[in-house]
Protein backbone atom coordinates (compact mmCIF):
# COMPACT_ATOMS: atom_id res chain seq x y z
CA UNK A 1 0.00 0.00 0.00
CA UNK A 2 1.17 3.50 -0.82
CA UNK A 3 0.51 6.06 1.93
CA UNK A 4 1.15 9.78 2.05
CA UNK A 5 -0.27 13.11 3.22
CA UNK A 6 -1.80 15.19 0.45
CA UNK A 7 -1.30 18.92 0.54
CA UNK A 8 -2.92 19.65 -2.83
CA UNK A 9 -6.44 18.97 -4.08
CA UNK A 10 -7.61 20.23 -7.43
CA UNK A 11 -10.92 19.78 -9.25
CA UNK A 12 -11.68 21.19 -12.67
CA UNK A 13 -13.22 20.58 -16.07
CA UNK A 14 -10.95 21.03 -19.07
CA UNK A 15 -12.12 20.57 -22.66
CA UNK A 16 -15.02 18.33 -21.66
CA UNK A 17 -13.06 16.24 -19.14
CA UNK A 18 -13.75 16.25 -15.39
CA UNK A 19 -10.54 16.00 -13.35
CA UNK A 20 -9.87 15.45 -9.64
CA UNK A 21 -6.23 15.45 -8.55
CA UNK A 22 -4.87 14.78 -5.08
CA UNK A 23 -1.17 15.04 -4.37
CA UNK A 24 1.92 16.06 -2.54
CA UNK A 25 4.47 17.80 -4.75
CA UNK A 26 7.41 16.05 -3.09
CA UNK A 27 5.84 12.56 -3.17
CA UNK A 28 3.42 12.26 -6.09
CA UNK A 29 -0.22 12.40 -7.09
CA UNK A 30 -3.31 10.40 -7.93
CA UNK A 31 -5.81 11.59 -10.51
CA UNK A 32 -9.30 10.61 -11.56
CA UNK A 33 -10.95 11.77 -14.76
CA UNK A 34 -13.92 11.16 -17.00
CA UNK A 35 -15.23 12.77 -20.16
CA UNK A 36 -18.52 14.62 -20.27
CA UNK A 37 -19.25 13.92 -23.95
CA UNK A 38 -19.05 10.78 -26.08
CA UNK A 39 -15.99 12.24 -27.81
CA UNK A 40 -14.13 12.70 -24.51
CA UNK A 41 -15.08 9.34 -23.00
CA UNK A 42 -18.41 9.85 -21.24
CA UNK A 43 -19.26 6.16 -21.63
CA UNK A 44 -15.90 4.89 -20.39
CA UNK A 45 -15.22 3.89 -16.78
CA UNK A 46 -13.38 6.51 -14.72
CA UNK A 47 -9.71 6.89 -15.65
CA UNK A 48 -7.17 6.68 -12.82
CA UNK A 49 -3.46 7.32 -12.72
CA UNK A 50 -0.72 7.91 -10.21
CA UNK A 51 2.50 9.81 -10.82
CA UNK A 52 2.49 9.23 -14.61
CA UNK A 53 0.27 8.12 -17.50
CA UNK A 54 2.16 4.83 -17.65
CA UNK A 55 0.58 4.09 -14.23
CA UNK A 56 -2.97 4.66 -15.40
CA UNK A 57 -5.99 3.17 -17.09
CA UNK A 58 -9.77 3.08 -17.32
CA UNK A 59 -10.44 -0.33 -15.80
CA UNK A 60 -8.07 -0.55 -12.83
CA UNK A 61 -10.22 0.79 -9.97
CA UNK A 62 -11.84 -1.65 -7.56
CA UNK A 63 -13.08 0.94 -5.06
CA UNK A 64 -12.62 4.51 -3.91
CA UNK A 65 -13.65 5.58 -0.40
CA UNK A 66 -13.62 9.24 0.61
CA UNK A 67 -13.76 9.94 4.32
CA UNK A 68 -13.59 13.30 6.07
CA UNK A 69 -9.78 13.28 6.18
CA UNK A 70 -8.75 10.24 4.14
CA UNK A 71 -8.96 8.85 0.62
CA UNK A 72 -8.68 5.07 0.24
CA UNK A 73 -8.18 3.60 -3.23
CA UNK A 74 -8.08 -0.07 -4.20
CA UNK A 75 -6.82 -1.01 -7.66
CA UNK A 76 -6.06 -4.05 -9.78
CA UNK A 77 -2.42 -3.01 -10.08
CA UNK A 78 0.40 -5.34 -8.93
CA UNK A 79 0.43 -6.26 -5.23
CA UNK A 80 2.99 -3.67 -4.10
CA UNK A 81 0.83 -0.93 -5.59
CA UNK A 82 -2.64 -2.37 -5.04
CA UNK A 83 -3.88 0.44 -2.89
CA UNK A 84 -3.46 3.96 -1.65
CA UNK A 85 -4.18 5.55 1.71
CA UNK A 86 -3.98 9.30 1.37
CA UNK A 87 -4.45 11.55 4.36
CA UNK A 88 -6.14 14.77 3.27
CA UNK A 89 -4.94 18.04 4.73
CA UNK A 90 -8.06 19.80 3.47
CA UNK A 91 -10.76 22.16 4.64
CA UNK A 92 -14.32 20.90 4.79
CA UNK A 93 -15.04 22.98 1.66
CA UNK A 94 -12.20 21.30 -0.26
CA UNK A 95 -13.41 17.87 0.84
CA UNK A 96 -16.98 18.73 -0.22
CA UNK A 97 -15.71 19.91 -3.63
CA UNK A 98 -13.70 16.70 -4.04
CA UNK A 99 -16.76 14.61 -3.10
CA UNK A 100 -18.89 16.46 -5.65
CA UNK A 101 -16.31 16.01 -8.39
CA UNK A 102 -15.89 12.30 -7.60
CA UNK A 103 -19.69 11.84 -7.77
CA UNK A 104 -19.66 13.34 -11.25
CA UNK A 105 -16.65 11.30 -12.37
CA UNK A 106 -18.16 8.06 -11.06
CA UNK A 107 -21.62 8.70 -12.56
CA UNK A 108 -23.00 5.32 -13.68
CA UNK A 109 -20.14 3.63 -11.76
CA UNK A 110 -21.40 4.51 -8.27
CA UNK A 111 -20.78 0.95 -7.05
CA UNK A 112 -17.06 1.77 -6.94
CA UNK A 113 -17.41 5.03 -5.01
CA UNK A 114 -18.12 5.21 -1.28
CA UNK A 115 -18.54 8.55 0.44
CA UNK A 116 -18.28 8.39 4.23
CA UNK A 117 -18.28 12.04 5.18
Amino acid sequence: MISYNANQIGCEEVDGVLIAGIGNESIGYVMFQRGTTPETGAYEPPYFEFDDQCNGGTDILKSVTLKKDKLLIKTTLPAEEDGFEITLNATSEETALLASQLRAIFHEHEDKLHLDL
